[in-house]
Formats: C-alpha cells, sequence, structure tokens
C-alpha cells in the first residue's frame, strides 16, 4: 500500500512540474519532445535499413539481387534518416542550452513569489527555514533542468528501446525479455542508492549552512574588517575544511556503496547481452539466419544496450529530480502561521477612533514572555513617543502593529475594528516606517526612496518633497551624486557609497515618500546615525511636516521626547508609565531616571 501510495505521490507531482515546464518554456518543451521522439524511432530505422541493404548486397553476390530500383530505395530510405538526425541535433541542442536559462530563472521566480506572499517574519527566525531553502537553492540551477531534459529523454529512450525489442523479437521472442529482466536490478539499486544520498543530504543541511556561512564571513564586505584586524581567517577556513570533509566522508561512504551494487548488476546485464549474442552467433553459423539478420542483430543489441544504459540514467536522474522537487513544492506549500484568509475589512480611513492595545501578550517561540498584558492607546493624528531600555519590548509592538506577527492573547484594533480582521496588505500601504536596522539597497537613489514598480522619471516631484523632508536635497549629498536620483548606490555594482547617516536620511525619504497614503507613520530609532545638530534640525522640521497623521516613535535617545503629545514608558514587557513629558518628569520615575541619566553628559535641562 505503500509503494502505491509514493508512486501516486510522485505521479502527481511529475503532472504538476510538467505544468509548470510548459508555463515556463511552452515552445522549447513542444520542440524538444517532438524532436527526441523522431529520433527515438531512428536507430530501429536505420537497424532495419542496413539489414536490407546487407541481404540485398549478398544477394546480389550471390545472383540473386534485387534490382536497381530495391538499391536506390534502400539508399534513398538510409539517406533520409541520416538527414533527418543531423537536421535534429542542433536544434536539440540549442534548445537544451535554452532550457538551461529559462528553466531555473523560473523556479527561482517560483521561490521569490512564495517569500512575497509569505506575511509573517516568523518563517524567516525558524533555522529549519533556511536549512530546506540552502538545499533547494544549492540546486535549483540543476534539478528543475533535469527533470525536464532527462524526462523527455525517457520518452525518446522508450520509443528506441521498444522499436528494437520489436526488432529483437522477430529474431527470438526471449531475447528483449533477457535483456530487459538483467537491467531492472541496476535501476532499483540506483534509485535506493538516490535516496540515500538526499537522505545523507538531509542529515547534513545544517552543516552545508554553516559552510555557506564560513565562506560568506570569508568572502563579503560585510565582516571584511573584523576579519583583517583580528586575524581570523584562517580559523574560518579550517571551520569550512573541517565541516567539509565530515559532510564529504558520508556522501563518499554512501556514493561507494551504490557503486560497488551497481557495478555488480551492470556485470548482470552485460552477462545477459553476452548470452544473446552468443545465441544468434551460433544461430549464424548454423545458417538459420542471414547475414543481414546477423548485423540487425549486432546493431540492435549495440543500441539496446546504450538506450537501456540511457534509460537508466535518464530514470534515476529523473527521480533524483522528483525527490528535489517534491521538496521544492513542499516547501512552496508550506503555510505561514499568521492566518490571513479571514483579513478581508477595509482599512478605516480616516482614523477616528485610534489604535488601541489591549492587554496583549507575546512571546517568540515559546521563549521568555516579551509583552505582558499590554494596553494603551495612541489617539489619531497623536505623536507618541515608545521609550524604554534594549529588551523591553518596544521592536515588538512594532512587529505587531504591522502585523509581522499575531499576539498570544489579547486584541489590537484599528477604529475598534480587530486588526487581524483587516486587509492586511491594505493596512501596511497605510503605514510608513523607518526601521533602526534599515535597507540600503543596490539600486539607485530614485530606486531606493521608491522601493516599487514607480518609474522614478515620472516621481521626480514627489522625490524632490520627500527628499527636501528629510534633509537630503539640501545637503551635500547631491553633490556627491552625478546622476541625481539615477545614481547606482553600493559598491555591489560599483555605485557610490554613502555614509551610515546618509543612508540613513535615504531612509527617511522613502518613509516621507510612502508618507501621503499612510495614516500611521513609525519611526524607529529614525536619527540614530545622525549628528545631533542634524537629528534636531529634522525633528524639529518633521513634527510640522506629519501634522495630522499618527505618529509612534522608538527611541531610547530622550532629547527630543519633550516634542512629542504623550511618552510611553516600556519595561520587562509592560508599560509602566504614561503621559506628557512633563507629568512623567514631576512623577521622578522610570522615564525621569532616563531623562537625568542622558541629560547630564550634555547638559540638558
Amino acid at each position: 500500500m505503500n509503494l502505491i501510495n509514493t508512486f501516486c505521490s510522485y505521479c502527481s507531482i511529475t503532472i504538476r512540474i510538467i505544468k509548470h515546464l510548459l508555463k515556463a518554456a511552452p515552445k522549447e518543451i513542444f520542440i524538444l519532445v517532438l524532436a527526441l521522439m523522431i529520433q527515438g524511432f531512428l536507430p530501429a530505422a536505420i537497424v532495419w535499413v542496413n539489414k536490407h541493404i546487407i541481404d540485398s548486397v549478398t544477394g546480389a553476390l550471390k545472383g540473386s539481387g534485387h534490382g536497381e530500383f530495391s538499391f536506390i530505395f534502400l539508399f534513398t530510405a538510409w539517406l533520409s534518416i541520416v538527414i533527418i538526425n543531423a537536421i535534429l541535433n542542433p536544434w536539440v541542442l540549442v534548445t537544451q542550452r535554452n532550457l538551461k536559462e529559462i528553466i531555473p530563472s523560473y523556479f527561482t521566480q517560483l521561490l521569490m513569489s512564495k517569500s512575497e506572499n509569505i506575511p509573517d517574519i516568523e518563517t524567516y527566525e525558524d533555522p529549519k527555514y533556511y536549512d530546506q531553502l540552502q538545499l533547494l537553492q544549492k540546486q535549483i540551477d540543476k534539478k528543475p533542468v533535469y527533470f525536464s531534459l532527462f524526462f523527455i529523454e525517457i520518452i525518446q529512450q522508450v520509443l528506441t528501446v521498444g522499436t528494437l525489442f520489436a526488432i529483437l523479437f522477430y529474431i527470438c521472442w526471449w531475447l528483449p525479455l533477457l535483456l530487459l529482466i538483467t537491467a531492472i536490478p541496476e535501476i532499483i539499486v540506483s534509485f535506493k542508492t538516490t535516496q540515500n544520498v538526499w537522505s545523507v543530504s538531509e542529515e547534513n543541511s545544517v552543516e552545508m549552512r554553516k559552510m555557506q556561512y564560513f565562506s560568506n564571513i570569508m568572502l563579503t564586505n560585510t565582516y571584511a574588517k573584523e576579519v583583517k584586524v583580528f586575524g581570523f581567517g584562517s580559523y574560518l577556513i579550517q571551520r569550512y575544511r573541517q565541516t567539509f570533509f565530515n559532510f564529504y566522508q558520508s556522501m563518499q561512504k554512501i556514493r561507494k556503496k551504490g557503486v560497488l551494487r551497481t557495478a555488480m548488476f551492470a556485470l548482470v546485464y552485460t552477462l545477459g547481452n553476452a548470452l544473446a549474442f552468443y545465441f544468434v552467433l551460433k544461430q549464424a553459423f548454423k545458417g538459420a539466419i542471414s547475414p543481414g539478420s546477423l548485423f540487425l542483430f549486432v546493431q540492435s543489441i549495440g543500441y539496446t544496450y546504450q538506450s537501456l544504459s540511457g534509460l537508466i540514467i535518464g530514470i534515476t536522474t529523473t527521480y533524483d529530480a522528483l525527490i528535489y522537487m517534491r521538496k521544492f513544492f513542499d516547501f512552496i506549500d508550506r503555510k505561514s502561521g499568521l492566518r490571513t484568509d479571514n483579513s478581508k475589512l477595509s482599512v478605516p480611513i480616516p482614523l477616528k477612533k485610534g489604535i488601541i492595545f489591549k492587554d496583549v501578550t507575546f512571546n517568540y517561540s515559546n521563549e521568555k514572555t516579551v509583552l505582558d498584558g499590554v494596553s494603551f492607546l495612541i489617539n489619531p493624528g497623536e505623536i507618541v513617543a515608545l521609550v524604554g531600555e534594549n529588551g523591553a519590548g518596544k521592536s515588538t509592538i512594532i512587529k505587531l502593529l504591522l502585523r509581522l506577527y499575531d499576539p498570544q492573547s489579547g486584541k489590537i484594533t484599528i477604529d475598534g475594528q480587530d486588526l487581524r480582521l483587516l486587509n492586511i496588505k491594505d493596512w501596511r500601504k497605510n503605514v510608513s516606517i523607518v526601521f533602526q536596522d534599515f535597507g540600503k539597497y543596490a539600486f539607485t537613489l530614485g530606486e531606493n526612496i521608491i522601493l516599487g514598480n514607480t518609474d522614478v522619471k515620472e516621481e521626480i516631484d514627489k522625490l524632490d518633497r520627500a527628499s527636501s523632508k528629510a534633509g537630503l536635497s539640501n545637503s551635500t549629498i547631491f553633490e556627491d551624486l552625478p546622476y541625481s536620483y539615477a545614481t547606482q548606490l553600493g559598491k555591489q555594482f560599483n555605485g557610490t557609497e554613502l555614509s551610515e547617516g546618509q543612508w540613513q536620511k535615504v531612509a527617511l525619504a522613502r518613509a516621507f515618500y510612502h508618507l501621503e497614503q499612510a495614516q500611521l507613520i513609525i519611526l524607529d530609532e529614525p536619527t540614530s546615525a545622525l549628528d545631533p545638530r542634524s537629528e534636531y534640525e529634522l525633528f524639529s522640521k518633521f513634527v510640522n511636516l506629519v501634522r495630522g497623521k499618527t505618529v509612534l516613535l522608538i527611541t531610547h535617545r530622550l532629547n527630543l521626547i519633550h516634542m512629542v503629545n504623550r511618552i510611553l514608558v516600556i519595561k520587562n514587557g509592560r508599560i509602566i508609565e504614561n503621559g506628557t513629558h512633563k507629568q512623567l518628569l514631576e512623577q521622578k520615575g522610570e522615564c525621569a531616571k532616563l531623562w537625568e541619566m542622558q541629560s547630564k553628559p550634555y547638559n540638558i535641562v
């Protein structure tokens, strides 16, 4: 029963792959299938024609030839087969090369689309996700291509073997049966070896990911400074070498066992061929078969051996690709823990009642509680600062507001509507944010600000407004950019590199660009990389720019929070203080302590 279920499962996967291949490259698949199917009949055709040519020549030498017409007919048939094969070969090669480029690109886009459709970020914090992704990405340039090429080739080889078996059946009925029976054990052993190799690859997926991590540290600029200064490059190379050796030893053991078994059964298959050849040769010496029939057998057995070997390789490779594709589709079909099927309500525009956290509790993957019964209100059009030490839960509140996670208990409402019931994409369009760990993309300046499909040339006025609000266009940054918004940024593609403060202004411009359609603005340490003067000037201007918008400012730097309407103080996952700057200073609580600690060194009063 398990065997039947497995077979049905792989049949289902095969159908699904074929649908994707026809979608990715319909013309190329059609050409390749047609060409290889025609080529599949050619070996049997050439063997049959050669047999009659030899018999005709032999008959002519004995004085019993078939005449000029027979000679011309056989020569024309032989030449036609050779010409057809010669014409088809370049088409097959070109089409295969095209598929080797189209198919990996198509399936890589499927992976990217999968990532785009994951609504939460919990998936990206699961090590198993990266183990699976590493296996898939490492072989995505090969396995889908192998399936398409070898699956089609299997069709060709089946046609070739089938027609050749028909010819051998003409000589002796048990010859094709003998060849088939002796080939089956080699196929079974190849299947088993392929399964074992995949099992070892899965078991070592973490180690393989470690190898990639070690090489990335050495080969990218992210860690280059510390690698050079602290001189631990040789340590990384040693770790990579040792990890690879352990993985290689496991794979070598499996492959060695598979090679020994395959060689043994290949010997069985060869002996089967030898027995068949001995029988036919003996019949020829007895005069039971004609010289043409002997030649037909010799050529047929050669083609059959070649085709069966190709068929075994094709079936094994296709099976290997099927295992990969099953894991690929399992990954694609993986469901997010964040439910969005019931998120259909429209986002209230404009906000009238505000945003409410009510008894919200949250923890990451069953770790200690990060938020413990958090409750607060943000009124429409209010600028609220959320302050607290690192690890207090500030960033978690942002993630819940963006619905990158859902709380374990409690509720977040937007104008009285449960956030989980709002259309998630529409809600995120209503939020503009500057993350503390903002992205530095190797795009042009304009693309970095827009981050979308919008044409930069059509958005110049909007870009100018956003850049001006972020203090970008009126700074020295533009003087260093030769092509303005079309200037490539980042060293990856030979672009202009910016300082941390300049990158932060780009991130702020991004937030201002999306501000026009947003109702809620979240600023997560938005000025951490700016100097004090730029920070003060920007935030002073910012208060006027966001008038009428709802703003949540996350910060642990308190020198600007007297500009906000209200302050929430979070500690150990709880809101412990809530009030204006003046009120909290008078309470002499946690906010007052933080203010005192930060204001003394800077003489802030």
